[in-house]
C-alpha cells in the first residue's frame, strides 16, 4: 500500500505541474477554447496515459523479460515503436480533429496556417519526445536500481546465512573439545577415587547446563559467561596439585552487558591443559576486567619442555576456532593479542560488548 501511495505522489508531482504549464501558454480564446474540446481532453489523457503505462511495461516487463535476456535488439525496436506511436496518435488528432478545417472549393487558396497549430505541433515533437526520453531514462534506472539493490539484499542475505552456519558450526566444535578434555579430567579424579569427584560431576552438569541452554543465544548476559567460567575454574582446581600457584582475578561489573558465549573458554581451558606440570612449579594467570563496556581478558601460564612441543601442535584448534568467532561476531570491536616464547603463554584479549 505504501508503495502504491508513492507511486500515486510521484506521478502527480510530475504531471500536475507539466499540465498548468502547457495550459498556461494558452493566451488566445481560441487557445483557451481547447481546454473545452472532447477531442484535446483525449489527446491529454492519452498522452499522459501513455507516460504512465510505458514506465511500468517498461521496469516490468521489457526490461525483465527482453534486456534481462540481452534480446537488445527486440527490446530497442519495441522502444522506438513505442515512441512512434507516442509521437503519431497525438499529432494525428491535433491534425484531423483539432485543428481541422474544411477543404476549401476548387480554385481558392487554403487559408494560412493557424500559428496555434504550429505551437501545438512543436510541442507535440520536441516536447513529446523529450518528455518520453525522460520516462523512458527514469524507468530504466529505477529499474536498473530496484534489480541492484535486489541483487545486494539477497548478495546480504546469503552472506548471513553463511555466517550464521559458520558461527553455528564453529559454536558447535567448541562444545565436544571442551567436554572431551573435562571428562578426561573428572576421569583421572575418579581412577585416583579423589573426594572432589562427586563435586566434579555437580560442576560439569552445572557448566553443560549452560552450554546446552545459555550458550545456544546469539549473547548472554556477561555475568553468566563468568559464572561458566568460574564453575570450569572450580572444577579445574580438584586436580591441581601444590605445585600449581592459580591467580583469578574478575574486576568490575559484568551485569549490564551482554556477550557472546563461549568466547573465553578456550584461552582459560588452553592454560589449564598446557599450563600445568606434576614435577615441576606451574603457574596460571587469569585477569578479567570489566570497565564501561570493554571486556579485557589476561591469561599467562608457564611452559614446561615436555608441554612445548604439544602446545604447538594442538591449540590451534580451540584458539583458532576463538580467533575466527571473534572476526566473525566483533568485526573492529576486538583485539586480540598472544605471546608464545619458551617460558610462557600469554593470551590478552579486548572485546567490546554491547
Amino acid at each position: 500500500m505504501l508503495n502504491v501511495v508513492i507511486h500515486v505522489a510521484a506521478w502527480s508531482a510530475f504531471l500536475i505541474p507539466l499540465y498548468l504549464l502547457m495550459t498556461s501558454n494558452l493566451r488566445t480564446p481560441n487557445e483557451e477554447a481547447l481546454l473545452q474540446n472532447p477531442f484535446f481532453i483525449f489527446n491529454q489523457v492519452f498522452t499522459y496515459g501513455f507516460l504512465v503505462a510505458f514506465y511500468y511495461f517498461n521496469s516490468l516487463f521489457l526490461i525483465p523479460r527482453l534486456l534481462v535476456r540481452k534480446q537488445i535488439w527486440l527490446y530497442a525496436l519495441i522502444v522506438v515503436a513505442a515512441l512512434a506511436l507516442y509521437l503519431y496518435v497525438p499529432e494525428y488528432v491535433f491534425r484531423n480533429y483539432i485543428f481541422h478545417r474544411p477543404t476549401p472549393p476548387p480554385g481558392i487558396p487554403p487559408p494560412n496556417a493557424n500559428p496555434g497549430r504550429r505551437r501545438f505541433r512543436l510541442l507535440s515533437y520536441l516536447g513529446s519526445s523529450g518528455l518520453f526520453l525522460l520516462v523512458f531514462v527514469v524507468s530504466f534506472a529505477s529499474k536498473i536500481l530496484q534489480q541492484w539493490f535486489l541483487a545486494e539484499r539477497q548478495k546480504e542475505k546469503a552472506e548471513k546465512e553463511t555466517l550464521r552456519t559458520e558461527l553455528s558450526l564453529l559454536k558447535s566444535q567448541v562444545n565436544p573439545h571442551f567436554l572431551f578434555n573435562t571428562l578426561n579430567n573428572i576421569y583421572a579424579m575418579a581412577i585416583t577415587e579423589s573426594e572432589h569427584t562427586a563435586d566434579a560431576v555437580m560442576k560439569l552438569s552445572q557448566i553443560m547446563r549452560y552450554i546446552l541452554h545459555e550458550a545456544e543465544h546469539e549473547t548472554v548476559p556477561l555475568q553468566k559467561d563468568l559464572e561458566f567460567l568460574q564453575r570450569y575454574i572450580d572444577l579445574q582446581k580438584f586436580r591441581l596439585s601444590e605445585k600449581v600457584t592459580l591467580d583469578y582475578r574478575v574486576q568490575g561489573d559484568g551485569q549490564l552487558l551482554r556477550i557472546a558465549p563461549l568466547l573465553m573458554i578456550p584461552f582459560v581451558e588452553n592454560a589449564f591443559k598446557y599450563g600445568v606440570s606434576t614435577r615441576e612449579k606451574s603457574h596460571i594467570g587469569i585477569d578479567i576486567r570489566i570497565r564501561e563496556n570493554v571486556v579485557t581478558l589476561y591469561v599467562e601460564n608457564t611452559k614446561h619442555a615436555l608441554s612445548a612441543a604439544a602446545t604447538m601442535d594442538n591449540t590451534g584448534i580451540g584458539i583458532n576456532n576463538a580467533r575466527r568467532r571473534l572476526a566473525l561476531l566483533y568485526p573492529g570491536r576486538h583485539e586480540l593479542t598472544i605471546s608464545d616464547d619458551t617460558a610462557r603463554f600469554v593470551v590478552s584479549l579486548k572485546i567490546v560488548c554491547s
